[in-house]
């Protein structure tokens, strides 16, 4: 009896280790959207294409664009970013770890 419970355990152990994600996705939370307003080193952004978040099209985010690379933009332009996924819960939402900003020339498709 005992011979068969380790066997067991072990198949178990085996069952769950392989059941494991061991798949890294790399692939950053992005979304795009038309700049309302500028601040330095942030903007306000309607979002226009919530890419894979949780936003809704039309919702307001305050985006912190104080990141190497961002390019020049202004009131109207639309913005594609990359971000870790976290937003701080205040109204507007704050995107605050930017990975990467980047002006768009088309305005995005709306999804929902």
């Amino acid at each position: 009896m005992k011979k068969f419970s380790t066997i067991l355990l072990a198949v178990m152990c085996l069952f769950i280790l392989s059941s494991c994600d061991t798949n890294d996705s790399t692939e950053n939370a992005y979304l795009s959207g038309k700049v309302l307003t500028v601040y330095e080193g942030s903007c306000l952004l309607e979002v226009t294409d919530k890419g894979n978040t949780g936003f809704a099209s039309g919702e307001v985010a305050l985006i912190n664009t104080n990141v190497e690379g961002c390019p020049i933009y202004a009131v109207g332009d639309f913005l594609k970013v990359e971000f870790d996924g976290t937003v701080a819960e205040s109204y507007p939402p704050q995107i605050l770890t930017v990975f990467s900003v980047e002006k768009t020339d088309v305005t995005p498709s709306r999804s929902e």
